[in-house]
C-alpha cells in the first residue's frame, strides 16, 4: 500500500477550482481521506493508498494547490524546498498547472508537472499531459451509458459547433491578447513566448476548406461568440445541448486549439464516442507512450492543415463498416478507462 502525503491548503479561501484535480478524490469536509465511499465519487475506489501526515514516511507527494494559483515568487522557493525533501526520500512531488497558457516552469529533479496544455517542444520529460476533468454528458444530457452508434456512410460527416469567425477585428483582437501576455512575461524575464494565434479565425479557415469539398458532408453551427454569448442558465443549457447534439450527429469533429494550446472539444468528442479531427499545434496529449493516438483520431499536423479534407477522406475510406462502429466504442471506452483522474493517480502511484 502506497503512502501519500498531501500538502495543506487555505481552507478559509477554499474553492473547488483552486484545488488540484490530483487531490480532489481525497478531499472530504476540508480534510484528506481514503474512505472508499469518498473515493467512489470520482471512480477512485479500490486504490491501495494510505494518507500520511508525515512527508518522511511518504511514497509520493501531491501538492494540493495548482502551481499558478498564486503568482508570487515564494511558490518557487516552496517548490524548491519540497524538491529537496523529496530528493532525500527518493520520491516525487506531483504538481498540477492550471490555466490556458503554456508557461514553462523551472525544472526540479524530483517534481513532476501535470497540465492540460503547453507546447511539446518547450517541455521536458517532467511535464505530463492530463485530460480536463469533464462530466459525462452522454449520461447527464441523454440519459445513456452506451453511445449512439453511427453507421459508415460513403461520405464522412464532419461536425463542428462553436466559435469560428472570419472577422478581421476578431483576428486582430485575439492576436493582441497574446502580445499582451508575451509582454507581461518579458517584463519578468520569461522569454518562452506564446505564438500569436487566432483560434476562431483559423477554425473558420479550416471549416471553409471542408465546406468546399464535395466528398465530405459538413454539419457546422457557427458561433460568433463563445457559447453563443449565453448569459442565463436557460441559454447555457440550450447551447450545451445543441453543442453535444452536433457531436452525436457527426462521424468526425474538428478539434483545433483555443486560447490555450489544447482542445477541450477533443475530449468531449471522445466522451460521445466520436472521432476527433485533431489538428496538432505542437500539443501534448495524455499517456502518449501508452496510447496510440493516431488509431483513435484523424491526426493532422499544423503544417499539413491544407490537406485536411484528404486526410479525413483517407482515414474514413481505410475502415470497414465494422471497424468504423468499433472505433466509436473504443473512443468512448478510452475516455472512460484511460483519461479520468483515476488513471492519473495510478500513474502517480507507479512513479512515486
Amino acid at each position: 500500500m502506497k503512502k501519500i502525503y498531501i500538502t495543506n491548503f487555505d481552507k478559509e479561501s477554499y474553492r473547488s477550482n483552486e484545488i488540484s484535480p490530483l487531490v480532489r478524490p481525497f478531499l472530504h469536509d476540508g480534510s484528506w481521506t481514503n474512505d472508499p465511499r469518498v473515493l467512489a465519487r470520482r471512480n477512485c475506489e479500490g486504490l491501495e493508498i494510505e494518507i500520511t501526515s508525515d512527508l518522511d514516511r511518504a511514497d509520493a507527494v501531491l501538492v494540493s494547490e495548482p502551481l499558478n494559483h498564486r503568482r508570487d515568487k515564494a511558490r518557487y522557493r516552496q517548490l524548491a524546498d519540497l524538491n529537496s525533501r523529496c530528493s532525500r526520500r527518493g520520491i516525487f512531488a506531483h504538481v498540477f498547472i492550471s490555466g490556458d497558457y503554456g508557461k514553462v516552469h523551472p525544472y526540479y529533479a524530483n517534481v513532476m508537472y501535470y497540465r492540460v496544455g503547453g507546447f511539446k517542444s518547450q517541455l521536458n520529460v517532467h511535464n505530463r499531459a492530463i485530460s480536463p476533468q469533464l462530466t459525462d454528458e452522454l449520461k447527464n444530457l441523454f440519459n445513456r451509458d452506451d453511445i449512439v452508434v453511427r453507421e459508415k456512410m460513403p461520405k464522412p460527416r464532419v461536425g463542428f459547433c462553436g466559435h469560428a469567425s472570419s472577422s478581421v477585428t476578431k483576428y486582430l483582437y485575439e492576436k493582441a491578447k497574446f502580445l499582451q501576455i508575451n509582454g507581461q512575461r518579458a517584463l519578468v524575464g520569461d522569454f518562452n513566448f506564446e505564438p500569436l494565434f487566432s483560434s476562431a479565425f483559423e477554425r473558420r479557415k479550416l471549416l471553409s476548406q471542408l465546406e468546399t469539398c464535395d466528398e465530405i458532408e459538413t454539419n457546422f453551427v457557427y458561433r460568433e461568440r463563445y457559447r453563443a454569448g449565453a448569459s442565463t442558465e436557460e441559454e447555457r443549457q440550450k447551447t450545451t445541448l445543441e453543442y453535444y447534439e452536433n457531436i452525436i450527429d457527426s462521424d468526425y469533429v474538428l478539434c483545433l486549439r483555443g486560447g490555450g494550446n489544447f482542445s477541450v472539444r477533443f475530449y468531449e468528442t471522445l466522451i460521445m464516442g466520436r472521432i476527433p479531427v485533431f489538428v496538432n499545434t505542437n500539443c501534448i496529449l495524455p499517456f502518449e507512450d501508452r496510447i496510440d493516438w493516431r488509431k483513435h483520431v484523424v491526426w493532422i499536423e499544423w503544417k499539413e492543415r491544407n490537406e485536411i479534407a484528404k486526410s479525413i477522406r483517407d482515414f474514413h475510406c481505410k475502415m470497414s463498416d465494422g471497424q468504423f462502429r468499433e472505433l466509436q466504442h473504443e473512443n468512448r471506452n478510452l475516455w472512460g478507462s484511460r483519461l479520468g483522474i483515476r488513471a492519473c493517480i495510478e500513474e502517480v502511484l507507479s512513479s512515486g
